[in-house]
């Protein structure tokens, strides 16, 4: 044992002596073990790796702690281990990204369009967000799972653009096609409400990575006629769809704010061209048979307010063959006269 005496004279009550370490004190010092020191700096850093580890590592290591098996399922696996508590802002926010739920997709072709757009939103993404609840795609997805990641070359814009190839809607998107290419807006319609129709069928047509000028030229000749005659006096960017909403849309909203922008007789409703020009809504109520009867037996009226006679012209006609055919038949039986 060594007693240390401090060097300044007027210290003598502050003797003391270290008991730590004996060894430490030799004259002759051992040799640092630096093996010895890397494994403690290794342990140091497994340790601040642990702490900052999500929830499903920290299972897995603790199964493999006790020898659980790896196959076991996740839920079985997650309550064996508490949920670590945050400590801070910025661990919370990891913690709530970790536990967030997504909403699965339904297995059908009609909805996977919006599904996919969402999926290629999140980043990164991860194997939960492709889970569905039908077994054939279900066993489908993880077959382009897997397909995507030999070779450890795992890119999820590849998997997305797999799994969007066998299950976007065509037949879907050929009607949302032609949908774009007769649909117009109503006369005294919103602009706003108009949009949001016509960038749905633009969505389930897949052509929202179409190119910006393509998807400008088919909107604009889908205005109504009020709103497609500012578009040639504004100056309009050929090639930036988001800034050409952008100013179309302060125009319509200073247009219908005002009060005579609604008129008699003008449509408010997302109008469609067929064959023959005339415009009909999308919202027809012809599937209900009582408006259907109610319609049928409704006068039918031309642009001068005047009542077509088309439905008279038809008694007429069968008045008149029920006639002819009284006459025939009277005439077999008429009796000459002596």
């Amino acid at each position: 044992m060594k007693i240390l005496v401090p060097s300044d004279s007027d210290s003598y009550s502050l003797l003391k002596v270290d008991t730590s370490s004996e060894d430490e004190f030799y004259d002759f010092r051992e040799p640092i073990d630096y093996r010895r020191l890397k494994k403690l700096e290794r342990l140091s850093r497994l340790d601040e790796s642990l702490k900052k580890a999500p929830l499903e590592t920290l299972v897995l290591l603790n199964d493999i702690l006790e020898g659980c098996s790896t196959l076991a399922s996740q839920s079985e696996r997650v309550g064996s281990i508490p949920p670590r508590v945050a400590s801070t802002s910025e661990e919370t926010g990891l913690m709530m990204k970790k536990d967030a739920s997504f909403d699965k997709w339904d297995g059908e072709a009609y909805s996977w369009t919006p599904h996919f757009h969402f999926l290629k939103v999140q980043c990164p993404v991860y194997l939960p967000l492709f889970v569905t609840e039908e077994a054939p795609q279900r066993q489908r997805i993880r077959g382009y799972w897997i397909k995507c990641g030999r070779n450890n070359s795992f890119d999820h814009k590849e998997m997305l653009e797999e799994c969007n190839k066998k299950y976007f809607d065509k037949i879907g998107a050929e009607k949302a096609k032609k949908k774009l290419r007769t649909v117009r807006q109503g006369e005294s319609q919103f602009f706003r409400h108009f949009l949001q129709e016509w960038e749905l069928q633009l969505e389930f047509s897949g052509g929202c990575d179409w190119p910006d000028s393509f998807k400008i030229r088919q909107l604009k000749q889908s205005l109504s006629d009020k709103l497609y005659e500012k578009t040639d006096v504004l100056e309009l960017p050929n090639d930036d769809y988001q800034e050409w909403i952008d100013k179309i849309a302060k125009v319509a909203a200073k247009m219908e704010s005002r009060g005579s922008f609604v008129r008699k007789g003008e449509s408010r409703l997302t109008q469609y061209v067929n064959r023959s020009g005339i415009q009909s809504n999308d919202f027809q109520l012809t599937s209900n048979p009582t408006v259907a009867a109610l319609k049928s037996s409704a006068l039918n009226i031309d642009s001068d307010g005047d009542v077509v006679m088309g439905g008279m012209k038809i008694d007429l006609q069968s008045i008149a063959s029920l006639i002819a055919s009284l006459n025939f038949s009277d005439k077999g039986n008429t009796k000459i006269a002596p």
